[in-house]
C-alpha cells in the first residue's frame, strides 16, 4: 500500500500515548455536528483529538466543484498540531464527517511540554513528520493508481487502522460509514465513477477464490452476511 514511506496513505497514525494523555488531562469534551467546522483555513491554531466519529482535512480544488480530502482523521488522531508546532497558519479546512466527538486543548499545553521535555519534543517531531508522509503517500497514490486500486487500498487502510481483520470467510462491516461522495473526495474520483454506482459500500471481505489475486477484496452495498447486495471485486 505504500510507495515511498513506511506510513500508510490517507489515514495518519494515531497520536503518541503521551499526547493522548495530555488531551485526557487538559482537554475539554466537545461535539461537532456533521459537516461543521473544527477549524477554517488560515484560522488561529486550535488542538483537537478525535474520540468518536471522524473528521477530515479538506483542500480547495479549483478544477472541481467540491474540495478534496488531504487526510482522514479517525479516533486517536489529532487535528491542527502542525500549525501549533510551527506557529504558521495552514490553508486547509478541518470538518467533521458525520457526528464527531472531540477533546479540545489549548495549544500551549503541547508546546510547553515540548519546550520542557526534549525527549518528548523529538518523538513529537518525528510523529508529525510521519503524518506529513501519510499525506504525501495519499497524493502519490491518487496521482499514480487506477481508481479501483485506490479504493481497494483505502478500504484496507481503514481496516488496518481500525484493527479489523480481513477474512475470506465472513463479511466485515466497514468501520467508517462514508457516502460515495466522501469516498470520492478521498481517492480523487467522482461519485458517478464509483464501481458500485450510487449504492453505498457497507461490507467487505477478502476474495475467497484461488483464481484471484490474494489481495483482492469483495465489497457489498447492503446487508453483508444476510443479503450481500451488490458484491463487487476490487482487483
Amino acid at each position: 500500500m505504500r510507495q515511498i514511506f513506511k506510513t500508510h496513505p490517507w489515514v495518519p497514525p494515531k497520536e503518541l500515548p503521551e499526547t493522548q494523555e495530555l488531551f485526557r488531562k487538559y482537554g475539554v469534551p466537545g461535539s461537532i455536528r456533521p459537516g461543521h467546522l473544527l477549524k477554517g483555513k488560515g484560522e488561529p491554531s486550535k488542538l483537537y483529538l478525535i474520540t468518536r466519529g471522524a473528521a477530515a482535512y479538506y483542500v480547495a480544488d479549483r478544477y472541481k466543484s467540491h474540495p478534496s480530502v488531504l487526510s482522514l482523521l479517525i479516533p486517536g488522531c489529532s487535528a491542527c498540531d502542525l500549525s501549533v508546532i510551527t506557529g504558521d497558519r495552514v490553508n486547509v479546512t478541518t470538518r467533521a464527517i458525520g457526528p464527531c466527538e472531540v477533546l479540545i486543548m489549548q495549544p500551549h499545553v503541547l508546546t510547553d511540554l515540548m519546550k520542557n521535555n526534549s525527549e518528548f519534543a523529538a518523538k513529537e517531531a518525528a510523529h508529525v513528520t510521519r503524518k506529513q508522509e501519510c499525506s504525501l503517500e495519499a497524493m502519490v497514490a491518487n496521482f499514480t493508481l487506477e481508481p479501483a486500486e485506490r479504493l481497494r487500498r483505502f478500504l484496507k487502510v481503514l481496516l488496518i487502522n481500525y484493527e479489523v481483520p480481513i477474512s475470506d470467510t465472513v463479511w466485515n462491516r466497514i468501520p467508517l460509514d462514508l457516502t460515495n461522495e466522501q469516498y470520492g473526495a478521498v481517492v480523487f474520483q467522482s461519485a458517478e465513477s464509483s464501481p458500485t454506482g450510487s449504492a453505498r459500500i457497507s461490507y467487505i471481505r477478502a476474495a475467497a477464490t484461488s483464481t484471484l489475486k490474494p489481495n483482492c477484496l469483495r465489497i457489498s452495498t447492503t446487508g453483508g452476511p444476510i443479503s450481500p447486495g451488490l458484491p463487487f471485486l476490487l482487483p
